[in-house]
């Protein structure tokens, strides 16, 4: 190369950024943005597009840190932009917020250059990057200064997505850089839209519609649109029996379930085992739920929510009881039901759910039971392959 030669890292990294990357299928980055404040420490877990631009991101933490709220600009904009990673912490001085508006008046930036304020091409990242150029790898971590924060963005997993994923969902935070409460929901249906959301509900059982408007827990939605509830569902999905997955998946009913005569194995525990009239006889998803009585009701629905997040049994019954309370349903003591409590309010439907492979000990594996939640979640009107 000739000594004269003088090569424009920068431009030539933002060439790249537009051409194809080698594995074009995109993932959710699960991103760790964390920092400090006078009342301690603040972050957020937010699960992103990784085919998104650092310019949508920008947006994105705005949302989740509250960046974008009055109480934070004032009147005025801040000055904002990505740069590589600088170390741990906050580095404004003193770790403090120096109030609205501050950032040099500097408006926000536009897709190609960021907040317009950042140090030089060879520090400042650019807005058109796609943000698996810089953020792919856990452990890979880009700062995100605004104003005078700059607040560390740290990969800490990532998973396969496909079209029904949403692009943006905060999984968990705590704390605020500007005073105002850690409104999870809040977030999540600023993320969403209000247009999505109306898209999403439309789709969903009229109970849990219902329940979802009553409750405000609009955190669901996500989860429902990730479900993509228009699509199809098998009419046969597999069953497990006690020597594994039933091969042929030919039986309707899972092995067992016609010699079951009390109540289905793991419906609350303690609860009474005697038998129940239903037990034997398979009724219809979309005649479920059984209860007649909105509380009965909302507890399966609240249970087949919690289902459907496959996640653990501490979150599972944390799920329950959570969505139990903010729908205003209190114990005898006024205190919040258990999620034992729960189940045992709808312990009929529960049997039901069980013979179909959707809960207890006999349940189909994880891809089957959502075929069984997409079709209960959407009123047993999911169409059939």
């Amino acid at each position: 190369m000739d000594d004269d030669t003088v090569v424009d890292l920068a431009a030539a990294r933002r060439e790249r950024s537009r051409g194809p990357r080698d594995d074009p299928a995109a993932r959710t980055v699960v991103l760790r943005v964390a920092g400090a404040e006078r009342q301690g420490e603040v972050y957020r877990h937010i699960g992103v597009n990784d085919h998104l631009h650092l310019f949508d991101l920008h947006q994105i933490l705005d949302v989740c840190l509250g960046f974008d709220t009055p109480e934070a600009t004032g009147d005025g904009t801040v000055a904002w932009w990505f740069g590589p990673a600088a170390g741990a912490g906050i580095d404004a001085p003193g770790g403090r917020y120096d109030g609205p508006g501050r950032g040099g008046g500097v408006g926000r930036g536009d897709r190609g250059t960021g907040g317009g304020a950042g140090p030089g091409a060879d520090e400042e990242l650019h807005g058109d990057d796609e943000l698996h150029l810089h953020l792919a790898e856990e452990g890979d971590e880009v700062t995100y200064h605004w104003g005078l924060w700059a607040v560390p963005v740290t990969v800490v997993g990532g998973f396969p997505r496909d079209a029904a994923t949403p692009d943006a969902l905060c999984v968990g935070g705590y704390g605020s850089f500007t005073g105002a409460p850690f409104d999870l929901p809040g977030i999540n249906a600023r993320l969403t839209g209000a247009e999505t959301i109306t898209d999403v509900l439309a789709a969903v059982h009229p109970q849990v519609r219902g329940l979802i408007s009553r409750s405000g827990l609009f955190d669901f939605v996500p989860l429902l649109q990730a479900l993509d509830l228009t699509a199809a569902v098998s009419s046969r999905p597999e069953r497990i029996d006690a020597d594994g997955i039933d091969a042929d998946g030919i039986d309707d009913v899972p092995p067992g379930a016609r010699a079951r005569t009390g109540a289905a194995p793991g419906v609350g525990a303690g609860a009474d085992q005697g038998a129940h009239p239903g037990a034997a006889e398979l009724v219809p998803l979309a005649e479920l739920p059984l209860e007649d009585d909105q509380r009965g009701a909302d507890a399966f629905w609240a249970t087949v929510l919690a289902l459907t997040c496959l996640s653990d049994e501490e979150l599972t019954d944390e799920v329950i009881t959570t969505t139990m309370a903010a729908l205003g349903w209190t114990a005898a003591d006024g205190g919040n039901l258990g999620a034992d409590e729960v189940r045992d309010l709808c312990r009929a439907s529960l049997e039901q759910l069980a013979a179909h492979g959707g809960y207890g000990p006999d349940r189909l594996p994880p891809v089957g039971r959502l075929d069984l939640y997409r079709a209960l979640l959407a009123g047993g009107t999911a169409p059939v392959d």
